[in-house]
């Protein structure tokens, strides 16, 4: 069952992908995007890239530099993401032993 916006339209970030709320939830939810949003930022970079390497390459070997670009376009939220989830993760991994620590002082005294 979709899940209701605030303004009356279906979530539809379930649709993009099954685990897209979950990826954007363990990255932090960075600006409050949904799977809607991150689908639209893919498709931007896709254009965005493949335009580039169309535009940088015109000649000979634009089909394969813009296929490229595109595929790599599409993959660059992505890496941002999983990025921002290994630095997320790193960081409250080093929270969890300062906060192990205080515990031990704590008990100790």
């Amino acid at each position: 069952m979709a899940d209701i916006q605030a303004d009356g339209g279906e979530d539809l970030s379930a649709a993009y992908s099954p685990d897209a709320r979950h990826v954007l939830h363990v990255c932090g939810n960075p600006l409050g995007i949904n799977g809607e949003i991150l689908a639209g930022i893919k498709i931007f970079f896709a254009a965005l890239f493949a335009g580039t390497g169309a535009f940088l390459s015109a000649g000979r070997y634009l089909f394969p530099v813009a296929s490229l670009s595109l595929l790599f376009g599409y993959a660059f939220p992505g890496i941002l993401i999983q990025r921002s989830i290994r630095i997320r993760r790193e960081s409250a991994e080093r929270q969890l032993t300062d906060a192990i620590d205080l515990l031990v002082v704590s008990v100790e005294a």
